[in-house]
């Protein structure tokens, strides 16, 4: 095979590949990231660009960010209050100690750090749970993950199905059972109070999740490491994709050999 049809083999192994492979190529960009607090004062949200509040930043009603705000964006919710996200979102975080209503038209990722308690709208493909954050998941949950670094203390009900629930501590504690029935999840001081009956139930398929970007927003706060041991669901996509490139052009590779 002479070089310019060896070149042309090649390409049309690009074209091939970027055909079949394109949804895990689109798992690798990261939406866009913004951090929410809500004045008390003159009783409106306002939001920054990033994940951490620069006290001497600009800061812009959210009225604008709700222009801007796409499917796959990041919200950091960094104070307490309700609040209304008319998209899907790719990774939302409540910073430590925030007593919050969330709605959104869905959630990839949703992380409740210590001391936050909350109420949460719209499906969620993965929850994590830390320590003693209290939540009420109002819609259903694919995996459920309560974790804590000593003891679990956290407060779970689920007014949907829940696709698996896990319950961790490093060594620890742990418990672990696959589809809980709608409503009949409950979790109180990180005990599953849930009928033996309700439990290990076949359950709807996990809610969908059409973004892919789940690395929990960076906190200035010394809570930030309770994120560092979560499975990144974004990362295995990538480890994934580039499995599929190498094999390709292994294959690509060969077949040059051969003719």
């Amino acid at each position: 095979m002479g070089k310019k049809t060896k070149r042309m083999f090649l390409l049309a192994m690009t074209a091939a590949l970027l055909l079949v492979l394109p949804a895990p190529m689109k798992a690798l960009a990261a939406g866009n990231t913004y951090i929410v607090r809500y004045d008390e004062e003159n009783g409106k949200w306002y939001y920054q660009n990033g994940n951490t509040w620069n006290e001497d930043g600009e800061k812009r009603e959210l009225y604008y960010l709700e222009q801007d705000l796409q499917n796959g964006d990041i919200i950091v919710v960094d104070s307490s209050g309700e609040i209304r996200l008319n998209v899907h979102l790719s990774n939302l975080t409540l910073s430590p100690g925030v007593s919050a209503i969330v709605t959104t038209n869905g959630i990839d990722d949703c992380f409740l750090t210590r001391g936050t308690v909350s109420a949460i709208n719209g499906d969620v493909a993965n929850a994590y749970v830390y320590e003693d954050a209290a939540v009420t998941f109002n819609n259903s949950v694919g995996n459920l993950n309560v974790l804590a670094e000593s003891d679990l203390m956290a407060d779970v009900t689920v007014a949907g199905t829940v696709g698996r629930v896990i319950g961790d501590v490093p060594e620890g504690e742990h418990y672990e059972y696959q589809g809980v029935a709608k409503g009949k999840l409950v979790i109180e001081d990180g005990s599953m109070k849930t009928a033996e009956s309700d439990l290990n139930t076949a359950v709807p398929a996990a809610p969908k999740t059409p973004t892919q970007q789940s690395t929990a927003p960076a906190q200035q706060s010394s809570s930030a490491g309770e994120y560092d041991d979560v499975p990144k669901t974004g990362e295995s996509q990538a480890v994934y994709w580039l499995l599929a490139v190498a094999a390709v052009c292994l294959a690509g590779r060969y077949a040059l050999k051969k003719v």
